[in-house]
C-alpha cells in the first residue's frame, strides 16, 4: 500500500505515495508521474516493482480530484521542485542517484521536469504522450515555460543530459506511436542518449496487467530492459 504522505509546494499540498525497498541504504529514487486517468491501483504497483528491485519510489498525485489541479497543465515549476526535493529528502536516498519515470501523459511530464530539473540520472518513459496540445506538443503546457527554438518539435528536450529509455507499442490507439518517433527524431537532432524501444502489434497500456490492452511479452521485455537501464545509470553500490 506504501506510505500516504503529503508533498507542500507553496499554498498547494499534493497527496502522494513513498514505496520504500528493503536492504541497506543509500538507495537510487525514483519520482513517477501517473497519466492522464490520475493515480490508480496500476500506478501504485508499478511504484511497488520498482521498490522490490532497491529502488525508493515517490508517486505524487500531480492533477486530478483531491489535488491542488483538476487539470494537468497546471503545473508550475514550483511544483516539479517540491516533488524533486522530497525525493531526496527522503532517508536512504542518495540525492546523487535520483531519476524520472511516467507512463502515457506522465511519462510526457518525465520528459519535461528532465529538462527543468538538475541532478537527474534516468529518465523512463512508458508509451509517452509528446503533442499534449497543438503541432509543437509539449511546449504549450500553461504552468511551465519551456525552451524551444521557433517551429521545433520537442525543443525543449535539447537540455536534457540524463539518459533516457522510451517503450511504445506500434498499435497504440490512445497515444500513437508517433509521440515517441517525434522523440526519436529529437534525440538524433540534439544528440541525446536516448534508446527506444517499439513493440510490433502491441498497444497502449500494455504493461498494466489488469487490463484489455495489457500484452505479457511486452511488460516483461520493458521490465527487463527498465532494470538493466537503472543498473547502468541509478546505481548507488559506489556510496555504500
Amino acid at each position: 500500500m506504501g506510505v500516504k504522505l503529503v508533498i507542500a509546494s507553496g499554498p498547494r499540498n499534493f497527496p502522494a505515495t513513498l514505496e520504500l525497498p528493503e536492504g541497506e541504504a543509500p538507495f537510487g529514487g525514483l519520482l513517477l508521474f501517473h497519466g492522464s486517468d490520475g493515480f490508480g491501483p496500476q500506478h501504485g504497483a508499478l511504484g511497488r516493482w520498482f521498490a522490490d528491485n532497491g529502488y525508493v519510489t515517490l508517486m505524487p498525485r500531480w492533477f486530478g480530484p483531491s489535488t491542488p489541479y483538476l487539470h494537468w497543465d497546471g503545473l508550475v515549476q514550483a511544483d516539479l521542485d517540491a516533488f524533486w526535493k522530497a525525493l531526496g529528502e527522503v532517508e536512504g536516498v542518495d540525492s546523487r542517484c535520483r531519476g524520472l519515470a511516467g507512463a502515457s501523459r506522465g511519462g510526457g511530464l518525465a520528459l519535461v521536469a528532465a529538462s527543468r530539473l538538475t541532478g537527474v540520472a534516468a529518465v523512463i518513459d512508458y508509451f509517452g504522450l509528446t503533442r499534449w496540445c497543438g503541432e509543437l506538443g509539449l511546449e504549450e503546457m500553461r504552468g511551465l515555460e519551456l525552451q524551444t527554438g521557433e517551429g521545433e518539435t520537442l525543443g525543449f528536450t535539447r537540455s536534457i543530459t540524463a539518459p533516457i529509455i522510451a517503450f511504445h507499442g506500434e498499435a497504440d490507439t490512445v497515444v500513437p506511436v508517433g509521440d515517441t518517433l517525434a522523440l526519436m527524431e529529437a534525440g538524433k537532432r540534439f544528440g541525446l542518449k536516448l534508446e527506444t524501444h517499439l513493440y510490433p502489434g502491441v498497444e497502449h497500456s500494455f504493461i498494466w496487467p489488469d487490463n484489455d490492452k495489457y500484452d505479457g511479452q511486452a511488460d516483461r521485455d520493458a521490465r527487463d530492459k527498465t532494470l538493466k537501464f537503472l543498473a547502468r545509470n541509478l546505481d548507488c553500490e559506489e556510496s555504500r
